[in-house]
């Protein structure tokens, strides 16, 4: 388990390569910030399997899930995924120009609840708060980003995605912070079929 807590300054650069226990893949995260001390700046933590990236063309079947709990978070933040080829510059955010074309992710507190990609956003799923334990279900037979709040599958899902992509979370404000649970395979999806799901084409 690692936490990320954005009012440590020397975070900013640092890399986690810690590995899991028992063979899970490790957490590699890495700290982007704006500001000499964060404040208003943006931190992104990208997770990936050191021993056995997502490939590229993907494997069939690979499904790859991520739990984390928000803690603290207030004003833009938001989970999702983006291209493996692109790298969100330092000050930026997944919403800007220049990186909105290369990310999907899901905007919770004070965003709506939506589903944001290139420049299309769809409302429909819940305005997640603090404390409450998000997932991403990322299935590579399917090409599906699924997202869950609390257990709960959300309605709007992302759809098409065949080439290799990183999980990112997004913090804004330095007294952020997140807990990520796991990173994990899973031998099947746990997604189900939901009544008004809407889709957005990555």
């Amino acid at each position: 388990m690692s936490a990320l807590h954005a009012s440590e300054r020397e975070l900013v650069g640092w890399i986690n390569k810690q590995p899991y226990l028992d063979g899970e893949p490790s957490l590699n995260c890495t700290i982007v910030n704006n500001g000499d001390n964060l404040k208003n700046g943006v931190v992104l933590c990208e997770l990936v399997e050191i021993l056995g990236e997502i490939p590229s063309p993907p494997l069939p079947k690979r499904i790859i899930d991520i739990d984390g709990v928000q803690k603290r978070i207030s004003n833009k933040q938001s989970v999702g995924i983006i291209r493996d080829s692109h790298d969100i510059p330092v000050g930026k955010g997944p919403w800007d120009q220049q990186n909105k074309m290369h990310v999907a992710y899901y905007y919770g507190i004070n965003g709506g609840g939506q589903v944001y990609h290139k420049d299309e956003n769809i409302k429909g799923v819940v305005e997640f708060q603090n404390n409450q334990i998000l997932r991403q279900e990322l299935d590579f037979n399917q090409g599906t980003l699924i997202f869950f709040v609390d257990g709960i599958q959300q309605p709007v899902y992302i759809s098409g995605i065949n080439e290799k992509v990183r999980f990112f979370i997004q913090m804004y404000h330095e007294n952020a912070s997140c807990i990520i649970l796991s990173l994990k395979q899973l031998a099947n999806p746990t997604q189900v079929h939901i009544a008004n799901k809407k889709v957005i084409q990555w």
